[in-house]
């Protein structure tokens, strides 16, 4: 039993070393942009399951395909980081990885708000204004149009329900 345990916790210990050396130190920044990037996987499935209003297939449900394309999206974000990482230590600087992060996390937030719109629920006017200052200020660094596309779901009544012959807003 004490061997299962000892192999567990070298296996753990591996791993974290791995994901270490790759990301740079496990901080708040790593942290928050996993919690942001796993927020935004949850629900952006539950706009395409549950509400059937995914603006990513014909008829809004849940596809396979955005799926893994969201997934690669994130993957790449993680490569990103990395890179972040290996320019700091190629400059012997610290702040390349932590303007990465930043980056991915404001992008993930613009699709949360963007899902949370979808789905109805109502955006405080706080976060649609931060939304128009970064389409106006930063979203050719962040996202190519994200910002501008949150900002027209966001500022239209939320959308009609599918179904029942009902046709939806244009």
């Amino acid at each position: 039993m004490n061997t299962i345990k000892s192999a567990f916790a070298v296996s753990v210990g591996g791993v974290g070393a791995f994901l270490a050396h790759f990301f740079g130190m496990w901080d708040k920044l790593i942290e928050a942009m996993i919690v942001f990037m796993v927020i935004d996987l949850v629900s952006g499935t539950a706009v395409a399951m549950i509400f059937k209003r995914s603006p990513k297939t014909p008829d809004g449900r849940l596809w396979s395909s955005p799926l893994w394309k969201g997934m690669a999206k994130k993957g790449m974000a993680l490569f990103f980081v990395i890179i972040g990482k290996e320019f700091d230590l190629l400059m012997e600087t610290d702040y390349v990885r932590a303007a990465v992060i930043w980056c991915v996390i404001a992008s993930e937030l613009v699709s949360i708000i963007e899902n949370a719109a979808l789905m109805g629920v109502p955006i405080p006017q706080v976060l649609k204004n931060m939304l128009t200052v970064m389409n106006h200020k930063v979203v050719d660094v962040i996202t190519d149009k994200a910002a501008a596309d949150v900002i027209k779901v966001i500022t239209k009544e939320p959308p009609v329900e599918k179904g029942g012959g009902d046709e939806q807003p244009k």
